[in-house]
């Protein structure tokens, strides 16, 4: 980092409103993907809103809890901030695992919960081994070994649709391939994620 870093957070540190805006638009996209990666790390469930909502209270403990007076090396603000986002996201799995550690039918699941449960409920009962009681995790390390058995191509649209909850348009933009082509993609691989976990 260099020296327009370390001013940057200084001015912030005076509370320059305008400094503070060009702070959140210069290290937001570090905040989230440090956020993704430690929850990921861990394997827990999580959705955009989960993400933002993190993002936002580390931001509100920047600016109202003035911790940036506590960084010593203000030119390498950016480690700094990963190591902060990172410990927010494991205060938002432990906060998580003590009041939601399995999923709840019926209940409000996100976009992504939705996906994985579609995929387990259309498991033949008999082959199940009784995966509506599976935790979380338990889910997630049998998709996560199910995904690992389709080709690379179709290995990495699941993972943008299931785990990083892109949509077909992103999706199809990030791959430069056709909307359809992510589309049809997506339809085969979920059967082939279900005749995979069928076998299991």
């Amino acid at each position: 980092m260099n020296s327009d870093d370390k001013n940057l957070v200084e001015r912030c540190i005076q509370k320059d409103p305008v400094a503070w805006a060009e702070f959140v638009h210069r290290y937001s996209r570090l905040i989230v993907i440090a956020i993704e990666n430690r929850l990921r790390r861990y394997r827990v469930f999580y959705s955009s809103a989960d993400v933002d909502d993190i993002k936002q209270n580390v931001l509100a403990s920047l600016w109202k809890g003035e911790k940036l007076r506590s960084v010593r090396q203000k030119e390498k603000i950016s480690f700094w901030l990963a190591i902060v986002s990172g410990n927010a996201a494991m205060d938002f799995a432990r906060a998580r695992s003590k009041t939601r550690e399995e999923l709840v039918p019926g209940g409000p699941e996100t976009d992504q919960h939705t996906e994985v449960l579609e995929i387990f409920n259309r498991i033949p009962a008999q082959a199940k081994n009784s995966s509506e009681a599976l935790s979380e995790r338990e889910q997630k390390m049998m998709l996560g070994e199910a995904l690992g058995s389709l080709d690379p191509k179709e290995r990495m649209i699941m993972k943008l649709y299931l785990v990083h909850e892109k949509d077909y348009s992103d999706i199809a933009r990030i791959l430069a391939i056709p909307r359809g082509t992510v589309s049809s993609s997506i339809r085969r691989s979920k059967e082939k994620l279900i005749s995979i976990l069928n076998k299991k």
